[in-house]
């Protein structure tokens, strides 16, 4: 894999932590009635939301595609984890609401993001001499 590749599957991945972790919000129990565990019906669903992190997922996607093979299901079982993860964490925090939509739409983003790439704007393979 090419170093460009690599870091920046490392730093799209790193920005789905970020964006997505409460930062100074955490606290020491869970607010397990807060999760929106039905992607698309269970709230709170905003618009502007939707759009963030189906976008969030969007550069793992483009890194993947082009420097990996099957990149949109490796870009889509790593978002996967990551978003997992951080809506997962999110259930230790007041002011924000873990949601089963949010990990669909990262993930999303992400596949399209590789399979567009891979369609349109990975290389051609080179060819032995």
């Amino acid at each position: 894999m090419r170093p460009l590749v690599f870091g920046g599957l490392l730093l799209s991945g790193a920005l789905v932590v970020v964006a997505g972790y409460p930062w100074g919000d955490h606290v020491g129990h869970a607010h397990w009635t807060r999760v929106g565990w039905v992607p698309f019906l269970s709230g709170p669903i905003r618009p502007s939301d939707l759009a963030g992190n189906l976008l969030l997922g969007v550069p793992f996607g483009i890194f993947a595609g082009l420097g990996l093979e099957r990149s949109p299901l490796i870009a889509g079982a790593a978002t996967l984890i990551l978003a997992v993860f951080v809506e997962a964490v999110q259930v230790y925090s007041h002011s924000r609401f873990p949601s089963a939509t949010y990990v669909v739409c990262i993930v999303t983003g992400a596949v399209a993001a590789a399979a567009l790439v891979r369609v349109y704007l990975r290389p051609a393979p080179e060819r032995p001499s």
